[in-house]
């Protein structure tokens, strides 16, 4: 069975309103196939082992697999926002879109965390919980993290996976010093707890160190 990027490009091939690329996409189809598919399905089908023609009506068609994925993105980005309640303003797609152009009218917003060991894990830490203090935190459609960012990403991922993203965000929001009756969450506990992963020896003549 096809791919469905396969059978997107397979789609795209064959749509009529690209008409000044019909003839160079027949031309690439019959010097591949001895009888060129006359649906998508058949030309997926015949597509699945032919990478090298995959590529050449992709760069035809500009409908490539960056632009597929990236429009897969948007679904999922549209599904948060609402998700979280906000206002989404992802365009729907439809067949003539461009998963670019719908991108940049998106207003869409990315997080990065640098690396630098547990430094930067903790860091990071707080910039969360800075961002969720303001309720800024779910305004956020991409989370990009390298090295000891990546710590801390996937520390939140998986709590967020096990909670929801309204659960997760309010229990980072950091809780008073100053006669605090309540207690911080596990999740935080455990970050705090193990937070000299990369040293658990410390000392001078320690090897870890």
């Amino acid at each position: 069975m096809a791919t469905d990027y396969i059978h997107r490009l397979a789609e795209e091939s064959l749509e009529p309103r690209n008409a000044a690329k019909v003839p160079l996409v027949e031309k690439i189809l019959a010097a591949a196939f001895r009888s060129p598919a006359v649906d998508a399905m058949a030309l997926a089908a015949e597509l699945e082992s032919r990478p090298d023609v995959q590529a050449q009506l992709a760069s035809v068609t500009g409908y490539t697999p960056s632009q597929w994925l990236l429009d897969r993105e948007l679904e999922q980005v549209a599904k948060r926002r609402k998700k979280v309640g906000i206002e989404t303003d992802v365009p729907p797609a439809t067949p003539a879109s461009n998963a670019y152009a719908r991108a940049a009218k998106s207003g869409l917003m990315g997080l990065c965390f640098s690396g630098g060991g547990i430094r930067s894990a903790s860091f990071n830490l707080g910039v969360l919980q800075g961002l969720a203090e303001l309720e800024l935190l779910k305004y956020f459609d991409y989370l990009s993290s390298v090295s000891g960012g990546g710590y801390i990403h996937q520390w939140l991922a998986a709590w967020s996976k096990r909670s929801s993203f309204a659960e997760v965000n309010k229990q980072l929001i950091p809780l008073p010093d100053a006669g605090n009756p309540g207690t911080h969450p596990e999740p935080i506990r455990w970050l705090r707890r193990y937070c000299n992963y990369l040293t658990p020896e410390t000392g001078l003549l320690s090897a870890d160190t």
